[in-house]
């Protein structure tokens, strides 16, 4: 994570407060790790901190919230209110892309988490979007899916693959 402070650098370290809004919050301290305090480096504006997000059984059932705000501390007072807070979700559930049915439906087909993982597994990433990918890469990994599932289902003749409503994959 990246903290951006308004103003002008200083010659001196800063110290800014990070707070648990638990109000706002579902994770138990079990599921994440986060620093209370940052330290912004002297003629500095910007500061990189670390927050775990853990992996926990709860999360294979729900998905859990993390709100954290910026506090008060004695270099900083807290800025503009609808950017002095970071929100984290996270579960430990394949979750359908955001983008399936506006950029990946009309390339791969109907969504299933069958259909989802057995890309993530033969191509080995979990991203495809047209804002980072050029369209003829998405149709190559659409071809590369067609040969995938082809070869499954000849090596699996009597129990080609099905999504978890059994119904045949298809690309």
């Amino acid at each position: 994570m990246t903290l951006h402070v308004m103003g002008n650098p200083v010659n001196k370290d800063r110290v800014a407060n990070l707070e648990l809004v638990s109000a706002q919050s579902t994770a138990t301290s079990s599921q994440y790790s986060i620093p209370l305090q940052v330290t912004v480096p002297a003629n500095q504006l910007t500061v990189d901190f670390t927050v775990d997000l853990l992996r926990t059984v709860e999360l294979q059932e729900k998905t859990v919230r993390l709100y954290i705000k910026l506090a008060e501390s004695a270099d900083f007072k807290t800025g503009v209110v609808e950017q002095d807070h970071f929100l984290f979700k996270w579960n430990d559930v394949l979750s359908k892309p955001k983008n399936w049915e506006t950029e990946l439906k009309s390339v791969f087909g109907e969504y299933s988490l069958v259909k989802y993982r057995f890309m993530i597994d033969i191509l080995d990433t979990a991203t495809f979007s047209s804002e980072t990918m050029s369209w003829a890469e998405l149709n190559n990994y659409k071809i590369k899916m067609r040969n995938a599932l082809t070869a499954y289902n000849e090596a699996h003749p009597t129990e080609p693959l099905k999504d978890e409503n059994g119904q045949l994959v298809s690309f």
